[in-house]
């Protein structure tokens, strides 16, 4: 059904695509998708079917984006692994689920931890495209047990059991074949490529991260595209090979930040090998050396809430699918509402490779929120691109903030300035802290410094694919492409993600396949408490004839502040409220609801914060 399954089922290579237990049209229940025990049981089952298939020449890649992916990360990682695994190959896959994924950064909640749990209600909830499955499909929603973006909301904690063992950080001993990951710029997970890059030391990572959004390289709105077949099909050659761990890592460096709300379809730049943090004494003629960053100022600086608009609303998406206005956009008027601290002019172009930290004591001991950090080039006519950006949680007590940024590959043209904004909000990527108490509203730092290293960078190659078209697919035709739309305003925020229509071919005929969903946010002037609402359509129909079968879910989520203005932390006030309903229809009759009420005691995290880390540990 596929297009790349096509594409990558060249030659020599068969490729499969197996539906995870509960969605489409696969069989049994998945009570939750990040449970990757339960996903490893199924995913290891079908690696011993491949094996025994006459077709099978005993060496099998895990392939995967996104969830799928990280679950092939897991897979791989397995005592019980089958030694006919060669090879794995992800793009925006992800080994750190707590600090890197859709759901925290820094210990502060994402938005898209409600709205990213609901779409995987509604994915979960499809109709099934066989009139004969439709039992199957009422049996689902009879075994619901949880609303699941409630209780990723709630599991916020860096030393929870679930987020250690459903994510591969701090084990990556255990993987047994080589991996090839990429990610792009604005695919959300080059700090995932970072850190496996790094990390593995004992089977060899290549690391592309490339100007492209969440969706495989050569077929990502935003470019230059990338030839990920031929990748994947190098690689599958190199792992049949024998092997000499070496790591690498390969990125994109943009000649200058890419500016939304559109999709910059192609951005001028050059591909880079980048080597090591720090610069060796080795003579290499190919060598070249990024620009180090070390922004300090000694004394005090005050971060204040503003106290009738939120901090953000040029921000983008966390990762972009590249369907509508979801990127970064002129940062000025999110600039205006944070504290600012700017350097001179540039006297030439610099280029910044590498994660930038954000440091800073705290002078203050009652202050309980977020600190988002963002790095800037700002133009001489005053236009401000956003270049990194990262939160982090501050908790009573706290001494020291880190703000680990978002990696960058970019260039900075000579007369303009780089610009660290440091703000108390970011909405509507993350929840906003309720700023009720005069102590919430005010940070006091001092000591503060943003550093990165130089690093040293060899230019490379990386052809483009013979083309930019998906490979054909008999069994599916696409009939409207999917959209997305967007607004804001300095407290409201809405969002309507369109997957489009596609017909797919099955054995009882051409049926037709729609999802929508539309998110949005609105934050209380006074006390920035939050409202959020998700409502989601997924239907299946045949269209020639037959039954229209329809899932709907609908979310709401309300924070709430808590005497003396905390979340959740005093007396018998929850952080946040939630209800979930879900609806299956056929041809317009209800036949299942199912509705969930639930609670998360606070949004603020327990438990240390990882520490930053520089591009090369």
């Amino acid at each position: 059904v596929f297009p790349q399954l096509v594409e990558l089922g060249q030659g020599a290579t068969c490729a499969l695509r197996v539906a995870a237990r509960g969605f489409d049209d696969s069989e049994g229940v998945c009570h939750d998708p990040y449970d990757m025990c339960a996903q490893r049981e199924d995913y290891l089952a079908v690696l011993r079917w491949v094996e025994k298939q006459p077709w099978c020449s005993g060496h099998i890649i895990l392939h995967g984006l996104s969830w799928a992916g990280t679950a092939a990360l897991r897979v791989a990682s397995s005592e019980r692994c089958p030694a006919s695994v060669r090879a794995v190959c992800i793009y925006a896959g992800n080994d750190d689920l707590y600090d890197g994924d859709v759901f925290f950064q820094g210990g502060v909640p994402l938005t898209s931890a409600y709205s990213w749990g609901m779409q995987f209600m509604l994915y979960m909830m499809r109709p099934p495209t066989t009139p004969a499955d439709s039992d199957a499909w009422l049996a689902r929603a009879d075994a619901l047990r949880e609303d699941l973006a409630a209780k990723y909301i709630g599991l916020n904690n860096a030393n929870a059991a679930y987020w250690a063992e459903h994510s591969l950080r701090d084990r990556y001993s255990k993987l047994r074949c080589p991996v090839l990951c990429a990610s792009g710029h604005f695919g959300g997970y080059t700090d995932a490529v970072v850190r496996l890059v790094q990390g593995v030391k004992h089977v060899s990572v290549r690391g592309l991260i490339g100007p492209w959004t969440h969706q495989y390289p050569h077929l990502s709105t935003s470019g230059p595209a990338g030839d990920w077949v031929a990748e994947v099909h190098a690689w599958i050659q190199a792992a049949n090979a024998p092997q000499v761990q070496r790591n690498e890592l390969l990125t994109y460096v943009m000649d200058q930040a890419a500016e939304g709300p559109g999709i910059p379809s192609s951005i001028p730049g050059h591909w880079v090998q980048v080597r090591s943090t720090g610069v060796s004494s080795a003579s290499d003629s190919s060598m070249q050396v990024s620009t180090p960053i070390s922004m300090e100022l000694v004394g005090p600086v005050a971060v204040e809430a503003s106290p009738r608009e939120l901090c953000g609303g040029a921000g983008g998406e966390w990762f972009s699918w590249g369907m509508g206005d979801d990127f970064a956009s002129d940062q000025s008027r999110d600039d205006l509402l944070a504290t600012c601290i700017e350097e001179e002019p540039l006297t030439a172009a610099v280029t910044l490779v590498g994660r930038p930290t954000f440091r800073a004591s705290l002078l203050g001991k009652d202050f309980e929120g977020l600190l988002a950090a963002r790095l800037l080039d700002v133009a001489p006519d005053g236009a401000s691109r956003r270049l990194s950006w990262g939160v982090s949680a501050v908790r009573a007590g706290d001494e020291i903030c880190v703000v680990p940024l978002r990696f960058i590959a970019v260039s900075v043209p000579a007369g303009h300035r780089l610009r660290l904004a440091l703000s108390l909000d970011y909405f509507p990527m993350f929840f906003p802290t309720p700023h009720a108490r005069a102590a919430d509203r005010v940070l006091q730092l001092a000591d503060t410094s943003l550093q990165l290293e130089a690093c040293e960078v060899a230019p490379r190659d990386l052809p483009a694919p013979a083309s930019n078209a998906a490979a054909a697919s008999a069994a599916l035709r696409r009939l409207r492409r999917p959209r997305q739309t967007f607004t804001t305003s300095p407290l409201f925020f809405q969002s309507v993600h369109d997957d489009g229509a596609v017909e797919v071919e099955t054995k009882e005929g051409p049926v037709r396949v729609t999802t929508r969903t539309e998110t949005s946010l609105e934050a209380d002037e006074c006390t920035h408490e939050v409202k959020m609402s998700v409502w989601g359509r997924t239907a299946v129909s045949g269209t020639k004839a037959g039954t229209l079968r329809a899932t709907c879910v609908r979310g709401e989520l309300q924070t709430h502040v808590a005497e003396p203005g905390r979340f959740g932390s005093s007396g018998d006030v929850p952080a946040a409220t939630l209800t979930l309903t879900v609806d299956l229809h056929e041809d317009g009759h209800l036949l299942r609801r199912r509705v969930f009420r639930s609670t998360v005691p606070s949004l603020l995290p327990v438990g240390p914060q990882h520490a930053a880390g520089s591009l090369a540990e």
